[in-house]
């Protein structure tokens, strides 16, 4: 057998299928890829770590005499496409596939002993379960967006409940997606046309999966449009760009919590600041403390301050000049830290002014921080700690 194909389309094409290989195995087969011929002119290259499964088309500058499908081990192949400069190699091999070797120019870069389907128990196929659902289109660019405006907001001790994943849901015409800790929540709406009998849905992707679908985001063209399957027990994200991956994810068992309700819409004040003023404030003020708590003391007819408690039952204060506060005398304590990764995510290309305004609600008055786009609603959540 002999393919003949473009190197930087099939480097591409591994180091995506490599999402999904997990980094310690219990069956050898899950370290390899599988490669199955597409037709005349592509091959199929299949990865998955039983969670999560990647499908990859490559196009291919020819082949002939292969023998399919067959695995190879997808780290080796990864380690020879990472040191390859030429524009185009070969995979050849033996009518029994063993070995392989990819050459370039005609001289050998490396030698694979590539088994059999029936060396290893049947390769994992999940794309056998059915998917159907609500199928949503998004930019590269938007899709990655939004997993960095929410995913670090995600539970990341060792906790396996619902909160370790990011939770998406469909209500009518919004999709929402959702993270959260149980200190905060970060959650960005996209308004978006779907068909009315699929129009509610709610899933929990896992941090795991979350992590490789902004990998595979970011090596896509930020205009590639990105199709999300959202099915009962997978879902799938489907990419065309110059190479097609397909990528099955399942979904965790929890049930997420109702958040609703911490989006009351009962103001009980709003702070108007510059960003970068508040979040060097917020670092000088709990620098060199190992856990520190900052009070915000808030009235509008005062200048808002903040302030950290010290061993000494002193206080370190600061005020906060340029900035305008309107709505009820306030008293109550953030974690600078929440605060400061929030602002953060905030970059130019997601918000169109720095200014910022920093709104407290509801009973517990918990602080959040709002923005919104031409392509989403951000909504940044914080509840309050407990100060004497």
């Amino acid at each position: 057998m002999q393919i003949t194909l473009l190197t930087e389309l099939f480097r591409k094409s591994i180091n995506i299928a490599l999402k999904s290989i997990a980094d310690k195995v219990i069956n050898p087969v899950l370290d390899t890829v599988r490669i199955s011929a597409e037709g005349s002119y592509a091959i199929r290259i299949e990865s998955t770590d039983v969670s999560t499964w990647t499908v990859v088309t490559c196009p291919v500058v020819a082949m002939n005499g292969l023998k399919m499908p067959f695995l190879m081990n997808a780290k080796t192949v990864a380690s020879i496409m990472s040191n390859m400069l030429e524009d185009t190699f070969t995979i050849s091999g033996t009518d029994d596939e063993k070995p392989v070797k990819i050459k370039c120019n005609g001289k050998a870069k490396g030698q694979l002993t590539v088994p059999t389907i029936t060396d290893y128990t049947q390769f994992p196929d999940i794309s056998t379960e059915v998917v159907i659902g609500p199928r949503i289109q998004i930019e590269a660019q938007q899709l990655t967006d939004i997993l960095m405006l929410t995913s670090f907001s995600i539970q990341k001790d060792n906790f396996n409940g619902p909160l370790k994943g990011l939770n998406i849901n469909l209500d009518n015409s919004t999709l929402n997606f959702v993270g959260a800790d149980g200190n905060r929540l970060s959650r960005v709406s996209t308004h978006i046309a779907v068909d009315p009998d699929n129009s509610s849905y709610s899933e929990i992707l896992s941090l795991n999966t979350v992590n490789e679908l902004k990998e595979i985001a970011k090596m896509c063209k930020k205009e590639d449009v990105i199709t999300l399957v959202l099915g009962k027990s997978l879902m799938v994200t489907e990419i065309e760009s110059d190479i097609k991956i397909s990528y099955y994810s399942r979904y965790t068992t929890d049930q997420y919590p109702k958040i609703t309700q911490l989006f009351t819409k009962a103001e009980t004040g709003r702070l108007s600041c510059d960003k970068d003023f508040l979040i060097n404030s917020l670092k000088l003020i709990s620098s060199n403390i190992e856990v520190p708590i900052v009070i915000f003391t808030l009235d509008k007819k005062e200048v808002p301050v903040l302030q950290v408690s010290l061993e000494d039952s002193n206080m370190n204060t600061i005020e906060l000049t340029d900035t305008t506060y309107t709505g009820d005398p306030l008293v109550v304590g953030f974690s600078p830290k929440y605060i400061v990764e929030a602002l953060d995510k905030l970059k130019p290309a997601h918000i169109a002014v720095q200014d910022i305004e920093v709104i407290f609600t509801g009973i517990l008055n918990p602080l959040s921080i709002e923005q919104s786009s031409n392509n989403f609603e951000l909504v940044h959540l914080i509840m309050p700690m407990r100060i004497n």
